[in-house]
């Protein structure tokens, strides 16, 4: 992940990840319910960055909403909007002017958040940027987070996700007719773990997820279990090896210098594998 700056009520975004996030014009930022430390930040469709529209707003209020996990309406959050002043290019970064001075100065690190960005303060200290210093940041946010969609009870997953499983569900089983054992990572509140148990009821099926209350509030099938643990820290000789490992909407969680040597791992420790990062465009902040 590359580092996000904010000094004299300027934000500045390098310019990899301002092409990555489609190069908007203007940003909407909020903070997260539950920790005012972090940012989340949406990126507007081309239609919809006017502050005063009231499909923009609604949309916003919606995801938000789902995010926290919420069935009620939550508290109206504070929307602001910042404006791209330019693209410097022999600087390479995107600078967007903050006039109100709302996002405290300091170094941040970008978290995927769907469907927003959320910016986690990160502690620049000599060789702040260092690959495993970034893999801490990352370890600490998502370990820590809280009412992220894909750790809500299955119940209050949207439509959407639970038909990613089943079409990914799907697809392995008509490519492999009984493997016996199967490796999910990330596998947040275990929404595929569910489904690959219904259709491999004779598998070992496990999933990891680094994050401790993902899979409280869910009773899992008797071939399935959650460890907690962090994929980049894992004891592979101990844990495997399996017939299929599978990714669902989670490499693109992982720092970019991390996720080559683990895809190294994962080659080494299974006869398949499976990995699901396009969202599609509609989402114009993937």
């Amino acid at each position: 992940m590359m580092l996000i700056e904010h000094s004299a009520r300027t934000l500045n975004i390098p310019t990899e990840t301002f092409m990555a996030w489609g190069q908007p014009t203007s940003l909407v930022f909020t903070r997260h319910p539950d920790d005012p430390d972090r940012l989340l930040i949406s990126i507007p469709q081309p239609d919809a960055h006017q502050p005063a529209t009231l499909r923009s707003r609604l949309a916003l209020r919606s995801r938000i909403r789902r995010l926290a996990g919420r069935s009620s309406a939550p508290p109206r959050p504070t929307l602001q909007i910042i404006t791209l002043i330019k693209v410097d290019a022999l600087g390479g970064l995107a600078r967007f002017s903050d006039d109100q001075d709302l996002i405290p100065d300091g170094t941040y690190l970008p978290a995927n958040y769907h469907p927003m960005y959320m910016l986690c303060p990160f502690s620049v200290q000599g060789q702040g940027s260092s690959a495993s210093q970034k893999a801490d940041a990352n370890r600490t946010t998502w370990t820590g987070i809280t009412g992220y969609h894909e750790h809500l009870p299955l119940a209050k997953q949207n439509d959407a996700s639970h038909a990613v499983s089943s079409l990914l569900v799907d697809m392995i089983a008509s490519r492999l007719d009984k493997p016996s054992t199967i490796l999910e990572l990330g596998c947040g509140a275990g929404r595929n773990l569910c489904r690959l148990s219904k259709a491999f009821p004779s598998a070992d099926i496990v999933g990891i997820e680094i994050n401790p209350n993902a899979a409280s509030a869910l009773t899992l099938p008797e071939n399935v279990r959650i460890q907690q643990g962090d994929v980049l820290s894992l004891d592979w000789e101990t844990l495997g090896p399996f017939d299929v490992i599978l990714t669902a909407g989670f490499l693109m969680h992982i720092n970019h210098s991390d996720v080559r040597p683990l895809m190294f791992r994962i080659n080494e420790s299974c006869s398949f594998h499976v990995h699901w990062e396009l969202h599609g465009p509609s989402y114009a902040w993937d």
